[in-house]
């Protein structure tokens, strides 16, 4: 008899915080369990959340309501036979996180993904989303899953956020507040094998941020890059991010920014 909860590699979490809810992030947090006993009981801080069946793959799992804060999940299993029951335990914490920054904090997004990655530094690059007034999130454009078989280098880490792209964006919002930005945008060539096929501008709140970028031929395939620059966001002008495009589908694999 066994019960396992299956959320070792997710331990810190980042629930959304604003006047604008996220479409993946809606302070819902899914909790899977793992066990070939007859029923599950899952207890938030020694509270009880209920008791569950496991279906035939032997998972069960709770989709709990949870607000920032640390909490003690543990499992209870248990078969009507009265045999012994099983039991396992461990601590999560829920970040909040929004566009309200304070400095030196940052707000990483993990572009044409709807789902949180956490790299090997700590730093947890939150779903993307389609922009709303007082959110960020892209105006157009498509998420692409690039080819799983290629191998990203240079990557520090993180060849998670290069496995999808946002394609083919003329425009990228962040609604945050008045205040000095680094923005941090970053590439990895998946597609295209032959210089002039791919080449882009992008614009940073209508100053020149990157100009005739053609990755291929600067960078060349599959390696990852990035480029930096500082912006002064005054009244509500928020953050806007340009794409215009020479030649092939712009695309960006994720976006950074840092209050400063």
């Amino acid at each position: 008899p066994m019960v396992y909860l299956g959320i070792r590699d997710w331990p810190i979490r980042k629930t959304w915080t604003g006047p604008v809810s996220h479409p993946d992030m809606p302070g819902r947090h899914w909790i899977p369990v793992f066990s070939n006993m007859e029923e599950v009981e899952l207890f938030v801080d020694g509270k009880s959340a209920g008791t569950k069946k496991p279906n035939e793959v032997n998972l069960v799992s709770w989709n709990l309501e949870l607000e920032a804060g640390t909490y003690y999940i543990s499992v209870t299993g248990k078969n009507s036979s009265g045999a012994k029951s099983q039991s396992d335990a461990l601590q999560i914490r829920i970040i909040p996180t929004g566009l309200e920054l304070v400095s030196g904090v940052s707000l990483a997004i993990n572009t044409g993904f709807h789902g949180e990655f956490h790299d090997a530094a700590g730093e947890i690059w939150i779903p993307d989303a389609e922009w709303q007034a007082g959110h960020y999130g892209h105006t157009d454009g498509k998420p692409l899953m690039v080819n799983k078989d290629i191998v990203f280098y240079s990557t520090r880490d993180r060849d998670p956020l290069y496995n999808y792209v946002l394609s083919g964006l003329s425009a990228y919002r962040l609604d945050v507040p008045e205040g000095t930005y680094e923005v941090e945008l970053f590439f990895a060539e998946g597609e295209i094998f032959k210089q002039g096929q791919r080449i882009f501008d992008v614009l940073l709140n209508g100053s020149q941020f990157i100009s005739k970028l053609d990755i291929f031929k600067e960078y060349g395939f599959a390696r990852a890059f990035s480029r930096s620059k500082q912006v002064k966001v005054s009244g509500s002008e928020g953050i806007l991010l340009e794409f215009n495009k020479i030649a092939g589908e712009p695309f960006v694999s994720a976006i950074k920014i840092t209050k400063k």
